[in-house]
């Protein structure tokens, strides 16, 4: 029984996209325009379509080596390549809460390793969605791949007007040189 109704519904389906088709040929032209956002990301707009949207995300830095990963109000936030390099092997990493607020400059984490302990600095104001309980076995994964798989925390942005304070990666990589030398 439902194997003809199931049936019955997908004829209907494709006999009301037929009449739609045939009816409204313009309005099938132009619903075929609004395309998914990912073809911004084509050069040129390849496509010729013009895409309101976009998927692409901002990576901000800070000056205490955070990096932060930002979709809308959302980001990621880990260490950067420069800093886990600088303390060595992690041997520990101190996660906190989900559900818990920070201030901007407040440290929210603290990573330990062979040469030295360091807390993390919350680079803007936000609350701690999800949390990379990973690292409490394989705290050497921010080692290994400190922008990926290393990451610390995800937080919902309180503020991202905060975000103008932060560097981005040409500036941060210049300073990250300025403080090897």
């Amino acid at each position: 029984m439902f194997g003809r109704i199931a049936a019955r519904a997908t004829l209907s389906l494709q006999t009301y996209a037929q009449s739609q088709a045939i009816q409204g040929t313009n309005r099938l032209l132009k619903a075929r325009r609004h395309v998914p956002s990912f073809c911004c990301s084509l050069p040129n707009n390849a496509r010729g379509i013009h895409c309101s949207q976009s998927l692409q995300t901002e990576t901000y830095y800070s000056d205490s080596h955070e990096w932060l990963r930002v979709d809308g109000d959302t980001g990621t936030i880990g260490i950067t390549d420069h800093a886990q390099s600088k303390l060595g092997d992690i041997v520990f990493v101190e996660l906190p809460e989900v559900g818990t607020s920070f201030e901007k400059d407040e440290s929210f984490a603290v990573i330990e390793s062979v040469k030295a302990a360091s807390d993390l600095m919350m680079p803007v104001t936000a609350e701690i969605t999800d949390s990379n309980t990973a690292l409490q076995d394989t705290p050497e994964l921010v080692n290994n791949s400190p922008t990926e798989d290393g990451w610390i925390v995800k937080v919902k942005l309180s503020d991202t007007s905060e975000l103008n304070n932060l560097m981005d990666k040409a500036a941060y990589d210049k300073m990250a040189s300025e403080d090897s030398d």
